[in-house]
């Protein structure tokens, strides 16, 4: 067997073996609910709000990021001269410390959505995925710098296992270990 067969057969038995633990139904959303869902208001005044939201966020991005102003003008910070950013990436404990916070979230959040309650408003996963992840990690990102490069799952898997790593490489290249 050449090692590309051998890398095909390794994707395809843990895709097989993810499928055969698949839960046989998921109820999100509330997409379960045998009766209609009733709106305080109709449901184009729903429609329509979202329409504004959009065209007015759209129409604040084109005026306040308008190209009118140099981009040596804005306010830069390189991160990497900050003591506390510099040693989440260069101290191989801390580095290591969010690997395994990363993993262990992923952990919790598969378990959790395959095993535990299938109930939405129950369950940790929609909120982890959703607002945690979504919406946290975003702002998280914005503030910090990079940090989904040490916090990605499935890097931190196999940063220590090239017989793994199906030839990808993960992570930033700037903070290269």
């Amino acid at each position: 067997m050449t090692l590309e067969t051998v890398k095909q057969s390794r994707v395809l038995r843990l895709a097989l073996l993810t499928a055969f633990f698949l839960p046989k139904g998921v109820f999100a959303h509330g997409m379960h609910v045998a009766e209609p869902i009733d709106f305080s208001l109709p449901f184009n005044l729903y429609v329509l709000g979202s329409v504004i939201a959009v065209v007015v966020s759209f129409l604040l991005m084109g005026i306040f990021n308008g190209s009118t102003t140099s981009s040596t003008s804005s306010f830069h910070v390189h991160l990497l001269t900050l003591r506390s950013v510099r040693a989440l990436y260069t101290n191989n404990l801390l580095r290591n410390l969010v690997r395994a916070f990363g993993v262990a979230s992923f952990l919790l959040l598969i378990t959790s959505g395959l095993f535990g309650v299938q109930n939405a408003q129950e369950n940790i996963t929609p909120i982890g995925v959703w607002v945690l992840f979504g919406v946290g990690l975003t702002f998280f990102t914005m503030l910090i710098g990079d940090i989904w490069s040490l916090l990605h799952p499935i890097a931190s898997l196999l940063y220590n296992s090239p017989s793994l790593s199906l030839g990808t490489t993960f992570g930033s290249p700037v903070f290269s270990s």
